[in-house]
This record gives structure tokens, C-alpha cells and sequence, in this order.
């Protein structure tokens, strides 16, 4: 089996230092001692025959190669004559076989096969052009057919069609479907009916364009620069025929941008921007849809990581174009646009002079504006206690100072900026002025019908919405639309105390929830059932009581000992709810009051426990956990 005159010990040495392996990691991979790689390497001593398979796979090299050190001979493989014409793209080696396109060798695969298998440029020009008929047969149309009987062939075919410069591919590669393209998520119905010429597409299919085709056209010097050029750009033919490339280019964008060659890029986004704004003066030319370049959303992702934000700007005005073109057209649907607080809370997030708190405060805030619901989805009390009287919750907050102050410019300034009525400013009637912004803000009027959307200020008010359900009785209001008289004559100063009386009750409800907390932190049913299981009654029991009291108390604002609450809790709903039974139980009560007295009977020794069953804890167990989840 071993070549006496063959060395493995010199082998190992020979391919550790090929493989940059110390002995320390090689012994490491083979789980033996670094002394034993030492010892076979200076011939000491060879390894067992476990090891062969091992040493072979961590030096890709044969098991006889270690053994005898004799390279394995290369097998001599015999290809086919069609195989041969690819291999070496011989187009007069083809002729002379006088072999059809579809004719197969003997492994069944025909010359299109091989010329994708070998990129074979010369051979698929010379078979895709019109004048070349082979057996008598039109080798083009055959290519077609063939091409389309499979992705991976359909995929070959428009790539061999890059490869040799062919300038018919512009009108199809507009039109191919691409991996998740979101162009059919606005075209819906009408997606049958959207090609280069406003036909449907019938003679070549939509199939998947891969990643190799655009990197060739992106980056290869050997594509012509007027193929390039054309398939990035809008153009017409001789019969006046409109191209498009708003299906392919949100993805040579992407590409660009997975590639972090941000140059290219913006080129890209650059381009994208003149064919947006181009085709934005009309929709058809002669029946033809003009496609709008939809940049998906997973490259503003890729931007929002690297923090290219001149790039998001581009990518935003690109899209907003076809978003302001079809916002009320049966063509649009879900145009992506980044909105100005995800750009501002993406440079919070990577800014490394915040702190993680001052970040958690400025995610918070919306134009000005402090969201609530963001600040309590901190779960930090003390931020915010410290944050929720800090920032406006309202707009008429921020108008507030300036009104007082009589500040007549930055009045005049912010409604310019949010596009409201100024004439009052101007003729400094702030009670006028006032009004208009207590219908904006607090009744949320809206605008007519043909400014609707286009304010800046109707943009705006999404920063505030989410506060109106904290506004003590606002809600109630809007929802049954009553405007009493005393809302009529509403003014700024009223709606300032509103809010600041909001949020006392918020942070009243708060610092009950905190406290709450601090008192049932442990108190989980979980917990319950686990000392129950250890059959540990009374202290099951007295904790109950502890968690049952704390939600009587900060829950339902009950005030009192434990016995009147429950009392109060009792009479105002005698028949409660039992949400496993589902049905109105009315003997809740009285095991509640059971469970109060027998807690009495453990914490006072003269009072006589009253009696409870291991069913009646259960009972009471699992209705004092849901009734806090129903508080929730």
C-alpha cells in the first residue's frame, strides 16, 4: 500500500505550509496533539489509516496522492462533435457537420446546450441571424423555441443575446419580469396589456433577468455603449415606437447599490429622475403606456444602512413623480417613498454622540411634534416623566408661545411653511388666526376637496393624530360628532389646559402602573400555579390577595381597605364574566370575599380561616390573572 521511497511525513509538511496551517491548527482539526503532526512530519513516525480521509478533505487531495505521492493522471473524456463546435465557437467546424439547431448528440443536448455552456459569441451570432437556414431550417426561429422551454434556457438565450451586442433585446428586456418586481403591483389588471408598443405580450414571455445580465450591462467594456446607453433610456424607433425601461431599471439601481458603488448609483438615480420628469408630461404616446421608474423599497433599505442620504433624496423626488401622477389612477397602487422622519430617525440611530437616551427621546419626535405612543414604548418611566411636559403633543402648542409673544414672523413663517391661510397674520387678527388653527388641529378640519393631500400641513397632522386618543373626552367627541357649545367657543388658552390636564391623567395612570408593578412584579399565574403544585396554600393565597388589591386600587381607582374595594368591585358587577366557562358566573363574589377571609384568618391569628377547596384557589386563580389582562 505505501511507497517505501515516499515520504508522508514530508506530503503532510509540504501541503500544511501550501494550506498556511501551524501545526498547532492542523493537530487542532484532527483532534490529536501538535507533537503527533510534529512527529509525522519529521518522519518520526506515520499516522494511523483513520486519518488518511481527514488529512485528504483538509488538503482537497486523493487518499493514494498521500499515500504514494503520485498525481492522480487526468481521464482522457471524449466529447461530441456539436460539443466540440461550441467549445471551440467554430462556426465553419458547424457548417460543415450540417447539423439542425435542434439536432441532439449522443447525450442529448444540442448545440444551443453547449453554446451557453461555453458562452460561445460566434456561433450564436452567426445561428440567431436571419439569413442563416441550416438543414433548411430558419436556425433563429429554432433558437426562439428552444430558448423558451425553460428559465434557466430563457435566461441563456437573453444573455447570449448581450453578449453579441444584439440591439433587439432593448424591447424585450423593458418588458421581462423581474425577481419580486413591483411593477405588477401597480399595473394589477392591466399588466397583459403594458409593452413596448401597447400589445400584449404574446411572442416573448415574461421570465426572470438575473443578476449576471446586469452586471454585464452595467460593468462590461465589451458591450457596445449605444446597447448600453439604450436599455437605461428612453428611445424611439424609426416607426415611432416608444421604449421605456421602467421595468428594468429600479433593479440595475438595486444593483448598484448591493454593490455599495454609490458613483453608479447616483448616475443611476440621476438618469431615473430625467425619465420620470420626462414622462410625467403625458401617459401615452400613440396607445403606448409610458413606464414610470418605481424604485423599490428595498433600496432606500440599503441607502437608510450606508447613510447616503443625497441618495434617498434622489430616490424619493424619483418615486414621488409617479406617486403624484397616479395617487387617484387605477394604475397606482403602493409607490414607495421614504417619509422625512425615517430619514431624521435612521441619522438619530446611527449618530455616535446621542447617548442611548437622548436617541430614545429624539426617535419620539415627529416634526416638532412628541408621539406619545413612541414615548411609552420605552418602558422608562423616568424618560418619561422627564419628556412627556417637555415637547408639544399638539401643534397649537407650538403656535401657542408665538401667538402670546404677538411674534408676528415666525408665525408668518410656520404658516408659509405648512401652506395655511396667512391674511390674518398680515392683518394681525390672531383671534381670527386662532380659529383657523383650532379647525386644523384640534377639529381636524380639512382642506377642500382640490388642495386635499397637497398641504404640507395635511401631511403634517399624521406627526399628532395618534396623540388624540390620550386627550381627555376628545375622542368621545369625534366620534359621535357633538360639538357643544362650549367647543365652539373654543379657544387656544382652553385647549392648553386640556392638554396639560391629558397629561396628568397619563402620567397619573403611569405612576399607578409603576407602582402596581413594583407590587406584583412576581405575581404571575405562573407563579401561582407552581406554589399551588407544591400544595404552599397560604402563601398562594396572601399573594392573591396582594395582586388582587393592587388591581382594585390603580386598575379600577377603587379607594379603601381590601374589603371595601372588593366590595365596590362586587356590587358593580355582581355577575362577572368568566371568560374559560364562557358565561356569566355569579358565584365570583362569593369566592372572592372566600379568599379575603381565609387571607384574614392567616395574618390574624384570632380570626378563623374560612374553609377553601384546592378547585375554589384554582377558581380564583385564574380569575384574578385574566381580570388584569382584561384591565390591559
Amino acid at each position: 500500500m505505501f511507497n517505501k521511497k515516499h515520504k508522508i511525513g514530508d506530503i503532510i509538511s509540504k501541503l500544511r505550509k501550501e494550506k498556511g496551517l501551524t501545526q498547532g491548527e492542523l493537530a487542532e482539526k484532527l483532534k490529536v496533539s501538535d507533537k503527533a503532526i510534529s512527529k509525522w512530519e519529521s518522519n518520526k513516525g506515520d499516522p494511523s489509516i483513520e486519518f488518511f480521509p481527514l488529512l485528504a478533505e483538509i488538503f482537497e487531495v486523493t487518499i493514494d496522492y498521500l499515500m504514494t505521492g503520485k498525481e492522480q493522471k487526468e481521464k482522457f473524456i471524449t466529447i461530441s462533435n456539436i460539443e466540440l463546435c461550441a467549445k471551440k465557437d467554430d462556426i465553419n467546424m458547424y457548417k460543415s457537420l450540417n447539423y439542425s439547431v435542434n439536432n441532439k448528440d449522443e447525450n442529448g443536448k444540442t448545440i444551443l446546450d453547449y453554446i451557453f455552456k461555453y458562452e460561445s459569441k460566434n456561433l450564436f451570432k452567426f445561428l440567431y441571424s436571419k439569413e442563416t437556414i441550416i438543414a433548411g431550417v430558419s436556425s433563429k426561429k429554432v433558437i426562439e423555441k428552444l430558448a423558451l422551454t425553460s428559465k434557466e434556457n430563457c435566461e441563456a438565450f437573453y444573455y447570449m443575446r448581450l453578449l453579441i451586442n444584439d440591439e433587439s433585446i432593448i424591447r424585450d428586456l423593458i418588458r421581462l419580469k423581474y425577481v419580486n418586481s413591483t411593477i405588477n403591483n401597480h399595473l394589477d389588471v392591466y399588466e397583459n396589456f403594458i409593452g413596448y408598443n401597447g400589445s400584449k405580450l404574446i411572442q416573448v414571455p415574461r421570465k426572470i433577468v438575473s443578476d449576471r445580465m446586469i452586471d454585464y450591462i452595467l460593468y462590461s467594456k465589451d458591450i457596445s455603449s449605444t446597447l448600453k446607453n439604450n436599455i437605461l433610456s428612453n428611445i424611439q424607433d424609426i416607426q415611432n415606437r416608444f421604449f421605456s425601461p421602467a421595468f428594468s431599471y429600479p433593479y440595475f439601481v438595486l444593483y448598484s447599490a448591493k454593490k455599495q458603488d454609490w458613483k453608479l448609483s447616483k448616475q443611476l438615480l440621476e438618469n431615473a429622475l430625467k425619465i420620470n420628469l420626462s414622462n410625467s408630461e403625458t401617459t401615452y404616446v400613440a396607445g403606448t403606456y409610458l413606464g414610470f421608474i418605481d424604485l423599490p423599497k428595498d433600496l432606500f433599505d440599503i441607502l437608510l444602512e450606508n447613510e447616503k442620504y443625497d441618495l434617498i433624496e434622489l430616490a424619493n423626488k424619483n418615486n414621488s413623480i409617479y406617486k403624484e401622477k397616479y395617487s387617484n389612477n387605477s394604475l397606482y397602487k403602493d409607490i414607495f417613498v421614504l417619509s422625512s422622519y425615517d430619514i431624521e430617525a435612521n441619522k438619530i440611530k446611527h449618530d455616535k454622540k446621542l447617548s442611548d437616551k437622548e436617541k430614545s427621546i429624539k426617535l419620539c419626535i415627529r416634526e416638532g411634534i412628541l408621539n406619545i405612543d413612541e414615548l411609552l414604548s420605552t418602558k422608562d418611566y423616568e424618560l418619561i416623566k422627564d419628556n412627556l411636559y417637555k415637547y408639544p403633543i399638539n401643534f397649537i402648542e407650538i403656535f401657542s408661545d408665538m401667538i402670546k409673544k404677538k411674534d408676528y414672523k415666525n408665525l408668518f413663517k410656520m404658516a408659509v411653511d405648512m401652506g395655511l391661510d396667512t391674511d390674518s397674520i398680515m392683518r394681525e387678527k390672531l383671534d381670527e388666526f386662532s380659529k383657523k388653527l383650532i379647525n386644523e388641529f384640534w377639529f381636524n378640519g380639512k382642506a377642500s376637496i382640490d388642495t386635499w393631500g397637497r398641504r404640507p400641513v395635511d401631511e403634517l397632522k399624521s406627526a399628532q393624530k395618534d396623540n388624540f386618543k390620550y386627550i381627555k373626552d376628545w375622542q368621545e367627541k369625534r366620534n359621535y360628532s357633538m360639538y357643544i357649545i362650549s367647543d365652539k367657543n373654543l379657544t387656544i388658552d382652553d385647549i392648553i389646559i386640556k392638554l396639560k390636564e391629558s397629561r396628568d391623567i397619563l402620567m397619573q395612570d403611569l405612576a399607578f402602573e409603576e407602582e402596581k408593578n413594583k407590587i406584583t412584579k412576581d405575581l404571575s399565574k405562573e407563579f401561582f400555579e407552581r406554589e399551588l403544585e407544591k400544595n404552599n396554600i397560604d402563601r398562594v393565597v396572601i399573594n392573591l390577595c396582594v395582586k388582587l388589591e393592587a388591581i382594585l386600587k390603580y386598575d379600577f381607582k377603587y379607594e379603601g381597605d381590601f374589603q371595601e374595594m372588593l366590595s365596590k368591585y362586587c356590587n358593580k358587577n355582581f355577575e362577572t364574566y368568566d371568560d374559560e366557562s364562557n358565561y356569566y358566573d355569579p358565584k365570583t363574589p362569593m369566592l372572592l370575599n372566600k379568599l379575603r377571609v381565609y387571607r384574614n384568618g392567616i395574618v390574624h391569628a384570632e380570626t378563623s380561616k374560612e374553609n377553601l377547596t384546592r378547585n375554589e384557589i384554582e377558581y380564583c386563580i385564574n380569575f384574578i390573572c385574566n381580570l388584569e389582562k382584561k384591565v390591559k
